[in-house]
């Protein structure tokens, strides 16, 4: 998973290891039976999507948690 933009078309994972990567990506949130369907529904998307949409959602997690970590160690 890139901790970074991604400049060029990701590499290809299998349909079996796309929900695991979206999920992953959305570890810790509670999600209902609609966003359920919804993330299911994503796993069927080519790869390179999949893969970039996680990606952003790692990213923006990221980013929301560290003006928490700098506030914490002023």
């Amino acid at each position: 998973m890139s901790d970074g933009p991604i400049e060029h078309e990701p590499p290809l994972i299998a349909l079996g290891d796309r929900g695991p990567v979206l999920r992953r990506a959305l570890a810790g949130v509670t999600l209902g039976a609609f966003d359920e369907r919804v993330v299911t529904w994503l796993t069927g998307w080519d790869s390179p999507t999949v893969v970039t949409l996680a990606s952003l959602i790692h990213r923006a997690r990221a980013t929301e948690r560290t003006p928490a970590r700098a506030a914490h160690s002023a």
